[in-house]
């Protein structure tokens, strides 16, 4: 035997190739005669086998909108090792919940991929196109798994990748509306975008400036958009309820407070809450606010009218019984017409002008059958047919307590005729026709808003009357009816124009008697003492339209007084008369209401042989119940020629506040201005005024004619001042030729200087 050696360097490597590798050492079949026999040598594998094989993606993520993306799978095997045989791997592609079709699609669902023997990995590659849609939806996964044929026994990991959605976070918002009064409020809820599962929010109403129950109706709920729906707005209706209140807009919330989704859908933090806006209904508010006005207006103003009236018509019957019939006219304390627009001239530049406060208390009379004209110092017939005719201006108001504040003025104007009943001196008859026209501003506080507007009326009216008297017996009785047509005017700021017909009925009675009469109660005069009594009733109808609600409106009134007089005669014919009256009345019905107390007193002094008259007046609402307020205190100083009206003549009437011509303007003033601070009814001039002539009457053209040279002057409170110097050629009772200069000075503008020559013809 023999020994050799040699040496074998086995190849370290990382395969996984076991303990079956062997060596053959063989040599020649016989050497020398001899068998040699072959032997092996065995190499032991010191690799431990792979402990798996890994898949990894190049990309974790893939956005929606990616479009088609390659992805890289990579097989590795694990362990630090490698197969000594090829391995194939067999990968498949899909989605979570199997939803391949509906999220993604591939070039293949499945591939191989086929790692060498001894190679540590290899990779395989699909195209993924992700489903871009507009659902909001969360993340979504793409498994790649695999498996091995040859080593079933051998796990493999799946490996997933994620769609991510593209689309922003979903959020909830709430858009506000506009409704008119007594429509329902639509607010709409909206959804930003589809989302893959259901979203519920809840909402509820919250008070603003409109309130619930009584502007519209609190409501609260919860509503649900369906998975993956295309409705993604939801309308929350709200009822408002209607009225005739003016308001205004009013607004109310509705407010989105919690919502429940999966995908984390929230709401917007700006638009969670929607304002709705009632708009008022202007229409039923004015048709409500306009017969507010008129029930509080209209009864006034019917007052105002029924007064004026009696007013004229009781003047006119005090005025014959007292024998003072002669025909004459008295404009407003001026001595004419002229006179009157002359020192109102300025005004009417100016535009200020208000004809029915210089013709209010204006009158005159005019015997229907003069004397014969045999010259100036003719005068009129007395106890004939007589024309006559007198203005009235009363200024109405009404406080806020009624919710109702208004001012304005009513101006009238009455024409009659009446005569002495033929062979029955005791009986007068006559009529009256009147026009009447008011004109107010009012601001309704009633509601909320604050509207105004302007009322106006107009009444036409014919009143017959009758008086009978006892001079002797100082007996007087009287009774007149009437029937007035008209129409009413409501000019809303909000709800426009609305006007209606209307009709008047007026009817009332009096009497005057003299209890007491007598030259001793009081020494050195005659004392006479008079029970003086009326009722009057007037009712107007108005006969409305769709806005206005017909109404009927009555008023009446009762008068009792007792008036107390003392003529005592001086030295030389004078004569000096001290008067007062004492006087309660009841108003009723829809107008003013309740019991007032007059007071009235006068101090007049005659001295004929000069024609001089003194006279100092006043009058005052002592108390009533609707807390009335009226007073005025006035005076004249006037020089008569007499019949002839030849020589010296002067005039001078101061006056201050709500005057009369005597103190039976008792009865002839309706106060009707009421409320603290009111300003006197019928308060037709300034409150302070000066009115003054100086004249001398010369006789000319043989007798039948007067020349009256004269300067004037009229002063008021609102700093005007107006000069007059000229003179008056009187021809018989039929023509009169004035000539006049006039010097007009104001505050507010420059002199104004004018000439005017004026013919006035009588027939």
């Amino acid at each position: 035997s023999g020994t050799q050696t040699f040496s074998i360097d086995p190849t370290e490597d990382l395969i996984d190739e076991g303990d079956g590798e062997t060596l053959s050492i063989s040599g020649p079949a016989t050497l020398n005669g001899v068998t040699v026999t072959d032997t092996t040598m065995t190499i032991t594998d010191d690799d431990d086998p792979p402990t798996g094989i890994t898949l990894s993606v190049d990309t974790a993520t893939v956005e929606e909108n990616a479009g088609s993306t390659t992805v890289t799978v990579t097989a590795t095997v694990d362990g630090g090792t490698t197969y000594s045989t090829e391995t194939v791997v067999n990968v498949s592609v899909a989605g979570s919940d199997n939803e391949t079709a509906v999220d993604f699609t591939t070039d293949k669902s499945s591939f191989t991929i086929t790692i060498p023997a001894g190679e540590p990995s290899n990779t395989g590659t699909f195209t993924l196109t992700p489903t871009d849609d507009d659902v909001g939806e969360d993340n979504e996964t793409v498994t790649v798994s695999g498996s091995v044929e040859a080593l079933p026994m051998l796990l493999i990991d799946p490996v997933t990748l994620a769609l991510t959605d593209d689309e922003a976070d979903r959020t909830l918002t709430i858009l506000g509306t506009t409704a008119n009064e007594g429509d329902p409020a639509s607010f709409s809820i909206r959804l930003s975008g589809r989302v893959a599962s259901k979203v519920t929010v809840d909402w509820e109403t919250v008070d603003g400036t409109a309130k619930s129950p009584d502007d519209y109706i609190q409501s609260s709920g919860t509503w649900t958009f369906a998975s993956a729906t295309t409705e993604l707005e939801k309308v929350v209706t709200i009822p408002t309820n209607s009225d005739t209140v003016a308001e205004g807009e009013e607004t109310f919330q509705v407010q989105l407070l919690k919502v429940v989704s999966t995908l984390g859908v929230a709401l917007d933090p700006n638009n969670a809450t929607a304002t709705g806006t009632i708009v008022d209904d202007d229409m039923a508010a004015a048709e409500a606010r306009q017969n507010r006005v008129n029930e509080e207006v209209l009864p006034k103003v019917t007052q105002a009218i029924a007064a004026s009236t009696l007013s004229a018509i009781t003047g006119r019957i005090d005025s014959v019984v007292s024998g003072t019939t002669p025909g004459g006219v008295n404009l407003t304390s001026v001595s004419s017409l002229y006179h009157t627009l002359k020192s109102n001239e300025q005004a009417l530049n100016d535009g200020t002008f208000n004809l029915a406060q210089v013709l209010g208390g204006s009158s005159f009379t005019l015997a229907v059958n003069p004397g014969e004209a045999g010259g100036h110092n003719s005068g009129p017939a007395v106890g004939g047919p007589a024309v006559w005719g007198s203005g009235d201006y009363r200024k109405l108001s009404g406080d806020e307590d009624s919710g109702v504040e208004w001012d304005g003025n009513v101006f009238s104007f009455h024409l009659g005729m009446d005569a002495p009943i033929p062979k029955r001196p005791d009986l007068l008859a006559g009529f009256s026709v009147s026009r009447s026209l008011g004109s107010f501003d009012y601001i309704d506080r009633t509601d909320p808003v604050d509207v105004e507007g302007s009322y106006r009326s107009s009444m036409t009216g014919v009143h017959p009357y009758v008086n009978w008297s006892l001079p002797q017996e100082g007996v007087n009785l009287w009774a007149t009816a009437g029937y007035g047509w008209g129409e009413i005017e409501i000019d809303d700021d909000i709800g426009g124009l609305t006007s209606s017909d209307t009709t008047m009925q007026t009817g009332a009675l009096g009497a005057s008697v003299r209890f007491f009469s007598s030259d001793e109660w009081i020494k050195d005069g005659t004392t006479t003492l008079k029970l003086k009594g009326e009722s009057s009733l007037a009712q107007v109808e108005m006969e409305g339209n769709d806005r206005i609600e017909p109404l009927t409106s009555d008023v009446q009134r009762l008068r009792l007084s007792v008036e107390g007089s003392h003529e005592r005669s001086l030295a030389q014919g004078a004569r000096l008369t001290p008067s007062l009256e004492l006087g309660m009345r009841h108003d009723a019905g829809d107008g003013i209401s309740g019991i007032g107390v007059e007071l009235g007193g006068a101090l007049r002094y005659v001295y004929p042989p000069t024609g001089l008259t003194l006279e100092g007046h006043s009058r005052v609402l002592v108390a009533h119940e609707a807390d009335l307020e009226d007073w005025g205190i006035g005076g004249l100083v006037r020089i008569d020629p007499g019949a002839y009206k030849e020589g010296l003549s002067m005039s001078m009437a101061p006056a201050y506040g709500n005057t009369s011509s005597s103190v039976s303007q008792l009865w002839d003033q309706d106060v009707l201005a009421w409320g603290e601070n009111d300003q006197a009814a019928n308060d037709s001039w300034p409150q302070g005024r000066l009115d003054a002539e100086l004249g001398y009457g010369l006789p000319a053209i043989g007798g039948n004619g007067l020349l009256t040279p004269y300067v004037g002057l009229s002063l008021s409170s609102e700093d005007k001042q107006n000069y007059r110097l000229g003179g008056r050629l009187d021809i018989a009772d039929s023509l009169s030729l004035n000539l006049e200069g006039q010097r007009l000075e104001s505050a507010t503008a420059p002199p104004d200087h004018g000439v005017t020559l004026k013919m006035q013809v009588r027939w």
